[in-house]
């Protein structure tokens, strides 16, 4: 993903002190990792930081070794999306909303018409 997108990351600045007592005030924390597997009943989102959102910016790493990892199996699962359902249905909604909009095939050559279709083109809800 491209860097100084902060719109797709949604970034939060949040202060941070490392384990060796470096502070970081201006601490800038994105999503680095979703993985979401409903059949298994499995959810887990990581979190990364960076010094600073200037950092973000110009594509410099993340403080090594720091993630918030977030994990939900099993009845926890459950009991997450029993709690959520706006936040589910509103996953699900958008990952087909993606879906329906991705156009499949080979990308046209530069001057040519793009006439690709999405798999999912003429899908209606159950």
């Amino acid at each position: 993903m491209a860097q100084n997108n902060h719109s797709a990351r949604m970034g939060k600045l949040q202060p941070y002190t490392s384990e060796d007592g470096t502070h970081y005030p201006q601490a800038f924390w994105c999503l680095n990792n979703f993985n979401l597997d409903i059949n298994r009943r499995f959810l887990r989102y990581t979190y990364i930081v960076y010094s600073s959102v200037e950092n973000y910016d110009a594509g410099r790493t993340p403080i090594l070794g720091v993630e918030r990892v977030y994990l939900y199996e099993g009845d926890e699962f459950d009991a997450l999306v029993a709690a959520n359902p706006a936040f589910v249905g509103m996953l699900l909604q958008e990952t087909w909303a993606v879906a329906v909009a991705t156009k499949e095939g080979p990308a046209p050559t530069e001057g040519e018409e793009d006439t690709r279709t999405s798999f999912f083109e003429e899908a209606v809800n159950a």
